[in-house]
């Protein structure tokens, strides 16, 4: 349990070979190690685990720095204001925030407020935590929506 709790986290050990979606996981993930031999050895799994790290932490200072562009009065904590103003005025935050919407496209339309407002909505409604750990994402309400 402790095994696959490290190596698949999410997914309940106990029925993992039932499981077609975690048996697939566990598939995907000891081709990414093995890359294309039949056994692994000790140096190519902690080798994988440390470049998945190493990702982390780096996706982890890139939204550190997002989130900075969006806090724009640097109180900790983000509006719905704020989130609009760093959509419309940087292109890294919408491509983050709104990843489906053509960014050719002019911000300040009454479409990007209605789907910048649902993501707010949706970070919101689950939680600092849940929206985004590794910035500690904290969100408020402002009057102007």
């Amino acid at each position: 349990p402790d095994v696959a709790a490290y190596v698949l986290p999410g997914h309940d050990p106990s029925s993992l070979m039932e499981d077609e979606r975690a048996f697939d996981a566990i598939d995907d993930i000891f081709e990414a190690i093995a890359a294309g031999k039949q056994r692994i050895r000790y140096s190519d799994f902690v080798g994988h685990f440390r470049r998945m790290a190493a990702e982390r932490s780096e996706k982890s200072k890139e939204m550190e720095g997002i989130y900075t562009m969006i806090d724009a009065d640097g109180n900790g904590s983000v509006s719905k204001l704020e989130l609009l103003d760093a959509v419309q005025r940087c292109p890294e935050v919408s491509r983050l925030i709104l990843p489906f919407r053509p960014h050719e496209k002019d911000a300040c339309d009454e479409d990007t407020f209605d789907m910048v407002k649902t993501v707010f909505d949706k970070v919101a409604a689950v939680g600092p935590d849940a929206g985004a750990p590794e910035v500690g994402l904290e969100v408020r309400e402002v009057e102007a929506f």
